[in-house]
Formats: C-alpha cells, sequence, structure tokens
C-alpha cells in the first residue's frame, strides 16, 4: 500500500505546477460499492488527465511523461487489487486529476486476525 501512496504522490507532484497544491485525504466509503472500506484520493491541480486516456494510464508501458517508464499506475492497480480493493482516476473539481484507491477496511470478508493467524476474539 506504502507503494501505491508513493507512486500517486509522485506523479501528482511532478504534475502540479509550483504554487499549486497536492491534497491527501482519507474516508470511510459510505457509497454504492465502496461502504465498509476505505478510500484513499490524491487530488493535484496539475492539467489532470483527458477523458479519454484515463483508462490508458493504468496500462504497462503507457505514459505522457518525457522520461516516464509507464510502471507506476499499472503497478499500483494490480497492488490495489491483490488487496481486494480497486485505484481509479478521475477529474478533480478544479479540472486536475484525483486518482481514488478504495481498499476493504477488513480484507478476507471482514474477518480480522491476531499476529499469529488466530481470531483475536478466542
Amino acid at each position: 500500500i506504502k507503494q501505491i501512496l508513493l507512486n500517486l504522490l509522485l506523479n501528482a507532484v511532478q504534475a502540479t505546477p509550483r504554487g499549486k497544491r497536492v491534497l491527501v485525504r482519507a474516508e470511510s466509503g459510505e457509497g454504492p460499492g465502496t461502504a465498509g472500506s476505505a478510500v484513499l484520493l490524491v487530488e493535484d491541480e496539475g492539467p489532470g488527465v483527458a477523458p479519454h486516456l484515463r483508462e490508458r494510464v493504468f496500462e504497462p508501458f503507457f505514459t505522457t511523461k518525457d522520461d516516464g517508464t509507464g510502471l507506476g499506475l499499472a503497478i499500483s492497480q494490480r497492488i490495489a487489487r491483490a488487496h481486494g480493493g480497486s485505484l481509479r482516476v478521475e477529474e478533480a473539481g478544479g479540472g486536475g486529476a484525483r486518482f481514488v484507491l478504495t481498499l476493504p477496511s477488513h480484507p478476507g470478508g471482514g474477518q480480522t486476525e491476531g499476529r499469529d493467524g488466530e481470531d483475536p476474539g478466542r
């Protein structure tokens, strides 16, 4: 999860002009498809992602940067899915990009485990 946040923050900082903001926000999912989830938003005040490119940004080796590898977002999306979550991009309020990471609050169907793998309620 740390790798996802690092990739999203790096992209946001690189896309945001000097003097503009990068916003990171965590919230509890309450809408359709996010109830019972943790939601992390990384939003920038850069130029945003054109609508026709939003699906492609998660493709391996696709990049709009001159010096980019096109792997950061692809890897981030795979990590999110491996944890039972999702990663999507949308337009931010001011025209920048907003990346939304949604993860289940309790992996494994809502059951929590202790450090040794035992049910903490025992």
